[in-house]
């Protein structure tokens, strides 16, 4: 992937955040002005948007449903024509998800003054046991999932359209034997030369018995 998921992650996520505040504006300003108080205008409206986008499975009914669906599929499609490596696209799109979620836990853990430390011990805990903040643990994975579920249409999207737009990779042709650099070693002192001369201008050791004509096989010289 050589990074590409980096770049496909980022592509998704600027896309999806100006879709929905060109297609959804009202959405998006509910979400905004939750923030609005705490945050600068523009991480409100950033944090706000990340917050519509993330509610998908459970926030939004009839033609707002709708709109939704299409915007992450219609993001994803894009971020896939501009990528056009499938396994890129779906991990990138993936991980669009992850970061909105962490992003949106971060804002909840600040607002309730939560030790952000102990809430990604808590959340990589590996029983209910071992969960500091058990009653912010599950609205903080609900967070995480819903973002997550809501890219995942983005990520799905964008690996369709890249399968279709993936360029061939063009073969590599192998180059005839006879086309590759002559190089002659003297077996008396080692010179190197780029041809296939009778005698060592080095040592003066003879090399060949008869002139070598580069591509040409012994059978053939025979033959003329």
């Amino acid at each position: 992937m050589k990074g590409r998921f980096l770049i496909a992650s980022i592509t998704l996520a600027i896309i999806s955040l100006i879709a929905a505040n060109i297609l959804l504006p009202n959405i998006v300003e509910t979400y905004t002005t939750t923030y609005a108080t705490r945050y600068s205008e523009i991480m409100a409206l950033i944090i706000g948007t990340i917050d519509a986008l993330s509610n998908l499975p459970v926030a939004y009914t009839g033609n707002t449903l709708y709109t939704m669906l299409a915007l992450w599929f219609i993001a994803g499609l894009i971020t896939g024509a501009i990528i056009r490596k499938p396994e890129s696209s779906l991990v990138g799109g993936m991980l669009t998800g992850l970061v909105f979620g962490l992003i949106l836990i971060f804002v909840l853990a600040s607002e309730q003054g939560i030790d952000i430390k102990i809430v990604f011990k808590d959340l990589l805990a590996k029983s209910p046991e071992e969960v500091y903040y058990r009653p912010f643990y599950v609205e903080a994975v609900a967070k995480l999932v819903y973002a997550f579920m809501s890219t995942f249409i983005g990520a799905i999207a964008s690996a369709i359209s890249s399968a279709v737009l993936l360029k061939p990779e063009i073969p590599k042709q192998e180059m005839p034997e006879e086309m590759y650099t002559i190089k002659t070693t003297c077996p008396s002192c080692g010179a190197e030369f780029l041809s296939t001369p009778m005698y060592c201008s080095v040592c003066g050791i003879k090399l060949r018995e008869t002139p070598t004509i580069p591509g040409v096989s012994l059978e053939e010289k025979q033959n003329r």
